[in-house]
């Protein structure tokens, strides 16, 4: 079954333009600023927050936490934005995962976004909701 956190974070990673933002990287489940990441660097988070359950097809429909981090508010948007192009790819994607073959239907905003200060790391946060819709079965290769 495929993971579709790790699926979303694949393909925003496969990204040139976000890899370069996001501090060569810098895109995960969850932070990493306490171990390998150093704090003020750019990163994208990408965070379960809900769901919608599929009784009749196998798909993942979840409500995921976008959560961009940066030294600057400019730099924390140029993050969000970047995500917001993505987002607006009018193809389905499919690439590799640790699970198969993931296929990403779509990424569409959900919600509005807000500039938030993380006193903790002393950066600036750009967070927002995306709903995603991946496939739970690997896809075959034609």
């Amino acid at each position: 079954m495929i993971d579709p956190i790790e699926a979303v974070v694949t393909w925003m990673r496969n990204d040139p333009t976000l890899w370069s933002l996001a501090h060569n990287g810098q895109i995960a489940g969850k932070h990493n600023y306490a171990n390998t990441w150093g704090v003020g660097s750019a990163s994208v988070v990408v965070r379960l927050d809900d769901g919608y359950p599929q009784i009749y097809l196998p798909l993942h429909a979840v409500r995921l936490e976008i959560s961009c981090r940066a030294a600057t508010q400019p730099e924390a948007m140029a993050l969000w934005l970047q995500v917001v192009a993505l987002s607006r790819a009018t193809h389905r994607a499919v690439f590799n995962v640790a699970g198969g073959r993931a296929m990403l239907y779509y990424l569409l905003w959900s919600g509005g976004r807000s500039m938030i200060y993380d006193p903790d790391l002393e950066m600036d946060l750009c967070l927002g909701f995306m709903d995603a819709l991946v496939a739970e079965d690997s896809v075959p290769v034609r």
